[in-house]
């Protein structure tokens, strides 16, 4: 799962991405070449919070463009989630990168078909997952980022998961039938 990790993202080049540059073996273990993130992730920025909205808009469409170039590139992230956020202060400015890719699926074989994984796999975090890849992560696809990436920004501006939850049925269930915490 690593080297196609690897290999997705190492197609990816976007400045809201974290750039994958080689695949490695070291010691008979697979491991991934990432450039440096100078900054924490999303989720240690949210501990302090609720991001003000003008902050809150800014990261969020730098997370959107990055996920976005995924996108077009064929390629469903799977797995968004506040702690694969990196945001880098280099520069000056703060720059979220998108990063882990380790569920990505290319949406796409090598003939330009629809490729799809095994029926009934599940895969992502239960509290921004979408209600279809809970079911099975062989319908999840760009659209399963989409409401990944409402759960981010719900989280980003209101300071609270959408669907917190004990235990992953209670989540599955309040995150289908849209029972989100106001």
């Amino acid at each position: 799962r690593l080297m196609e990790e690897g290999r997705l993202q190492a197609r990816l080049r976007h400045a809201n991405v974290v750039s994958v540059t080689d695949v490695l073996v070291v010691e008979g273990h697979p491991a991934l070449l990432a450039e440096f993130v100078s900054g924490g992730s999303l989720r240690a920025r949210l501990g302090a919070g609720p991001l003000e909205l003008k902050e809150a808009e800014r990261i969020f469409r730098g997370i959107l463009a990055g996920v976005a170039h995924a996108h077009d590139e064929g390629m469903a992230h799977r797995d968004l989630k506040p702690e694969n956020v990196l945001l880098d202060h280099g520069g000056g400015a703060t720059v979220p990168r998108v990063s882990d890719f380790g569920i990505a699926r290319s949406l796409v074989d090598q003939s330009g078909r629809l490729r799809l994984t095994r029926t009934g796999e599940v895969s992502g975090t239960p509290s921004y997952m979408a209600p279809e890849q809970a079911r099975s992560l062989r319908e999840a696809d760009h659209r399963a980022d989409i409401f990944s990436l409402g759960a981010i920004l719900y989280e980003m501006t209101c300071g609270a998961m959408a669907f917190p939850r004990a235990g992953i049925l209670c989540t599955f269930r309040a995150t289908a039938a849209g029972d989100y915490i106001s």
